[in-house]
């Protein structure tokens, strides 16, 4: 299987490539093909030093472009821990979506032998983007994330 790890990078120390390189070795281990954001930055010279503030917002908006369309050639694309404050990993699940690509989080799909894809309509707004959007999002008694109405 062609696994896509969506996750959060901006802000974070290294911008977080640890923590993409770990998950995409163990998802190697499991004997999936991988694409990391990270591996993708590192294509376009982003080392993981740099502060996000001097990196130019047209090589990011290329290199987003590059990993958004590396998510329709995807069997799943998994989520990080924090990605609920991602708004790169917000993009990447409205496209997913749109691709009806499923997506897991990390861990269920690492430890399942039949994960079960979490449940994130395509209206739905990450945290990261506050409760001005209007749409939030509830944990189900399950653990799986599951809209709210939108408030008036």
């Amino acid at each position: 299987m062609k696994v896509y790890i969506a996750g959060p990078m901006t802000g974070l120390p290294q911008h977080n490539f640890k923590a993409f390189d770990a998950a995409k070795r163990q998802l190697k281990r499991q004997g999936h093909k991988v694409v990391s954001p990270a591996d993708i930055d590192r294509m376009f010279g982003i080392t993981g030093r740099e502060r996000p503030e001097d990196l130019a917002a047209a090589m990011l908006q290329r290199v987003m472009l590059v990993e958004l369309r590396a998510i329709g050639r995807c069997d799943a694309l998994t989520l990080l821990p924090g990605w609920q404050r991602s708004k790169g990993a917000a993009i990447e699940i409205l496209w997913a979506n749109m691709w009806r690509v499923p997506i897991y989080t990390i861990e269920e799909f690492l430890t399942n032998d039949s994960p079960s894809p979490l449940i994130l309509p395509s209206y739905i707004v990450p945290d990261c983007y506050g409760a001005s959007a209007g749409v939030r999002s509830r944990r189900t008694a399950s653990g799986r994330i599951a809209p709210r109405t939108p408030r008036r």
